[in-house]
């Protein structure tokens, strides 16, 4: 059975460093309001505001049960001094390249891991499987299985780790694919050789108008 949470959580940071790890937080919030959605996840909407004495206001809303919550977030208590807030910014500046890095190797990641799922979905599908023969279904699915698989081992891999390991997939993974495709639209190509130029369907040829030799009740007879 599905299980829900009635508590939605959510932590406001403060800073322009991209990585939650080095920046400060502002205040922890734990909202009890939205009840679970059983079946489905819950859609929230959620609206800041900032009035001229710098008090944050939140509101949220989830979508289906219309159930509304608000929170304000004030800046007197660990409130960062000027050069707390200098000390931040210098600190984005100077790692803005090993961050660039990891963005890419977030990417690197989450390519790989939708690929892997990509590929399985396809090999799954009814259409895959009438024109893909088994074997060729059966090696890119083991492959695509053994490369999430490396994904839970190598959780601190490099971008050059994931991109290898793109690239092996896709080159088992790509011939076999675009064969697919080749034979799919081949025989798309020969399902409309019978359709007219116009577009319409093909007119059926008229039934030949039997001879009168062949006409019931003649006989085969010169009927005057």
């Amino acid at each position: 059975m599905p299980t829900t949470s009635p508590v939605s959580r959510s932590r406001f940071l403060r800073g322009s460093d991209p990585w939650s790890a080095r920046t400060a937080s502002w205040a922890p919030s734990s909202w009890r309001t939205f009840h679970p959605c059983r079946g489905q996840s819950p859609q929230i909407e959620v609206v800041f505001d900032i009035d001229a004495n710098g008090i944050l206001n939140v509101s949220a809303e989830e979508l289906s049960t219309k159930r509304k919550n608000q929170i304000t977030i004030t800046n007197d208590k660990g409130r960062l001094s000027k050069a707390d807030i200098e000390k931040m910014v210098q600190d984005a500046e100077k790692f803005a390249a090993d961050d660039e890095r990891m963005r890419e190797t977030m990417e690197s990641k989450a390519y790989l891991e939708n690929y892997c799922f990509s590929l399985k979905d396809t090999m799954n599908s009814e259409d895959v499987m009438q024109r893909v023969s088994e074997s060729d279904r059966q090696q890119v699915t083991t492959l695509a299985s053994d490369a999430l698989t490396w994904l839970d081992d190598n959780q601190q891999a490099t971008k050059d780790d994931y991109d290898s390991k793109i690239k092996e997939l896709e080159g088992v993974c790509f011939p076999i694919l675009k064969q697919y495709h080749a034979d799919r639209h081949m025989a798309e190509a020969q399902k409309t050789t019978d359709i007219n130029m116009d577009g319409s369907a093909p007119v059926p040829e008229p039934e030949p108008v039997p001879m009168e030799s062949e006409m019931p009740g003649t006989g085969g007879m010169d009927v005057d």
